[in-house]
C-alpha cells in the first residue's frame, strides 16, 4: 500500500468553515483534493507528486535508484512544472500512446475492477442498511463524500490484503 488513494471533489481548494469540520471525519487512508472542475489538475497532480509518490518507495531514495514512470497522455502530467518534480525524485516518465494503455497499465486493465467493485459493494451494504435514511434525504453532500472516502479507503485496505497474489502477479 505504497501510495493512497487520491479522491477529487468539486469545491473551492481552500475550502469553508462547514469543510473543517468535515475534514476532521476523513479516513486517513484516502487523500482528498477538491477543485472547481472535480478533475485532476497541475495543482492537485503536483501535490500528489510530492506528498504521495515521492516517500511512496523509500528504497529509490536511500539506493539513489531511479524510477521509472508510465503515464498517460493528458495535459496536467505533461507540464514543465510536474516533469521538474519527477526530476527531483531522479524519475523517469514516459507516455503511453493513445490505445495502448491496456499493454503497459496493469492497473488499469485488471486491479481497478476490483477496488470500483470493492467500492460498490461497501456503497450497496451501506444503502441497504440504511435505506430508509437515503429515502427521506437524511444524508448532506458532506456526509457522502466522508461515506465514499471510507468505503474507498475499506475498499483499497482489502483490496491489497485479498488481491495480494494477483497484485504482485500482475506485474511480474
Amino acid at each position: 500500500m505504497r501510495c493512497k488513494p487520491l479522491l477529487i471533489f468539486y469545491g473551492d481548494p481552500d475550502g469553508d468553515s462547514r469543510r473543517c469540520k468535515e475534514v476532521k471525519l476523513y479516513n486517513s487512508g484516502v487523500c482528498v483534493a477538491f477543485n472547481k472542475t472535480a478533475w485532476a489538475d497541475g495543482s492537485n497532480l503536483k501535490d500528489w507528486v510530492k506528498k504521495q509518490y515521492a516517500v511512496a518507495s523509500p528504497y529509490f531514495e536511500r539506493e539513489k535508484e531511479s524510477r521509472f514512470l508510465y503515464l498517460d497522455i493528458f495535459a496536467p502530467q505533461m507540464t514543465k512544472t510536474l516533469q521538474s518534480e519527477f526530476k527531483k525524485l531522479n524519475c523517469t516518465t514516459l507516455y503511453i500512446s493513445g490505445g495502448c494503455t491496456s499493454f503497459v497499465q496493469v492497473l488499469d486493465v485488471s486491479l481497478n475492477k476490483f477496488l470500483k467493485d470493492l467500492v460498490a459493494q461497501a456503497a450497496s451494504d451501506h444503502a441497504d442498511k440504511y435505506y430508509e435514511k437515503y429515502e427521506a434525504g437524511g444524508f448532506s453532500v458532506g456526509d457522502r463524500r466522508v461515506l465514499l472516502i471510507e468505503w474507498v479507503a475499506i475498499a483499497w485496505k482489502r483490496l491489497h490484503e485479498e488481491y495480494k497474489a494477483t497484485i504482485i502477479n500482475i506485474f511480474r
